[in-house]
């Protein structure tokens, strides 16, 4: 019984469902600019899509522990190559969290809601 307490509450915790498909809007300078994440999960890993007007990406390098989402997609915009990291934070159909770009110098914060 001892061992089962030297375990933290975030290696137990169950990963969030966070499957599906995801549409989200980017608080940009003011604006609000739409980005969908269709996402596949098998446990705590995710696969998927990351889809915005300038161009679509991968995602990799993803996954769930409780309800708590990092990702890295990877994306062609304008010909070329660019890496987003998420963030974010999954409460039933609601996340919210951040993106960062190399081509914006603060972390975008985004909300959205699973379709």
């Amino acid at each position: 019984m001892q061992d089962v307490e030297k375990y933290s509450n975030a290696e137990t915790e169950i990963a969030a469902n966070v499957a599906g498909n995801w549409e989200l809007k980017i608080d940009f300078q003011g604006q609000s600019l739409p980005v969908s994440l269709i996402l596949e999960q098998t446990g705590g890993e995710i696969t998927g899509r990351l889809e915005t007007m300038l161009g679509n990406g991968e995602i990799s390098s993803a996954n769930v522990k409780g309800n708590k989402l990092t990702a890295t997609a990877s994306a062609e915009m304008q010909g070329r190559p660019i890496n987003f990291a998420i963030t974010g934070k999954v409460e039933g159909d609601a996340m919210s969290g951040t993106i960062t770009a190399p081509i914006t110098p603060e972390p975008l914060a985004f909300t959205g809601n699973r379709k």
